[in-house]
């Protein structure tokens, strides 16, 4: 049985990071998989992202340590997911969000994939010189 929904009470920001599994995230499998943990969880198709706020990835990092040891990352307009109609939802602990799709399927995958850009460094990577 899925465990209550709690949405903080927050409004989308203007971007939104992937960075949780690299370049591979979208990858019609990790959607899948991603989709279906949060079906498990909440009984809603969705996957991970982190808002981006004004202090960018400096301040991203504070929130999400984790950050710092993924060497990709990628972004997308919360309006143009939201024009399309993937709802973005405050779930979890700022600043984390969730994409909703209607269905786990490759024509829903490669929809929300449109709005994603190609994977670029992560200027907070450790690695980083």
């Amino acid at each position: 049985m899925p465990e209550p929904l709690y949405l903080r009470d927050e409004r989308p920001p203007v971007a939104l990071a992937l960075v949780r599994l690299g370049r591979n995230t979208l990858a019609d499998a990790r959607l899948l998989e991603a989709c279906e943990a949060s079906f498990r969880k909440w009984g809603l198709f969705g996957f991970s992202v982190f808002g981006l706020g004004p202090g960018g990835y400096g301040e991203l990092v504070r929130y999400v340590p984790i950050l710092a040891v993924r060497q990709w990352v990628m972004e997308a307009s919360t309006e143009g997911l939201l024009s399309d109609g993937f709802p973005v939802l405050p779930t979890a602990d700022h600043p984390h969000w969730t994409v909703v799709l209607s269905e786990p399927e490759p024509a829903q995958f490669a929809r929300v994939r449109r709005h994603f850009s190609e994977p670029r460094r992560n200027p907070t990577w450790v690695g980083a010189t």
